[in-house]
């Protein structure tokens, strides 16, 4: 099951960046309360060099 989630309306401030994730603060316009999200990091491909 995947799910989505629409942050158009979030100002997202990130909080801490480290190898596995990254957490974010977030508030919504006109809210005061935030919310919290973690997203984990992308391991990218290593590039080859052919030759």
């Amino acid at each position: 099951m995947s799910s989505m989630t629409d942050l158009s309306g979030y100002l997202l401030e990130s909080l801490r960046q480290g190898t596995d994730f990254t957490l974010y603060r977030g508030r919504r316009n006109g809210s005061r309360s935030p919310d919290f999200a973690v997203a984990l990091a992308v391991e990218q491909p290593s590039r080859r060099v052919s030759g």
